[in-house]
């Protein structure tokens, strides 16, 4: 079974603007938060962040591609976040695609069928 966890991230929030880069404790942001319990499940095949192709999204890629190795990123349409699974789900070939925002901080790290 082949199953890509896509965490769907952009900096562009209208009501919290660069929620996904805000520290949620000393040593953390939200981000990290989020890849790291996704990071901990046993059976994605992928972990994917979707984000857009907005030149504001360019911070968030930076730092996941300084930071996580690991983790592939996927950018796409802004206004189409359809579009990006879609891509996403072509692109990687899956049995399964699970779709994880990064505003949630506490995803639980165990995955049951």
């Amino acid at each position: 079974m082949k199953l890509v966890a896509v965490v769907q991230a952009r900096m562009g929030s209208q009501r919290l603007p660069g929620k996904a880069m805000l520290k949620l404790d000393e040593e953390r942001l939200l981000i990290d938060w989020v890849l790291q319990r996704v990071a901990r499940a046993e059976r994605p095949s992928y972990i994917v962040v979707a984000t857009t192709q907005s030149p504001e999204d360019d911070v968030l890629v930076n730092y996941i591609e300084h930071h996580y190795s690991e983790v592939h990123i996927f950018r796409g349409s802004h206004s189409d976040v359809l579009s990006r699974f879609m891509e996403i789900d072509r692109l990687y070939q899956n049995d399964y695609l699970l779709r994880i925002t990064a505003d949630c901080p506490l995803v639980c790290s165990k995955l049951h069928s």
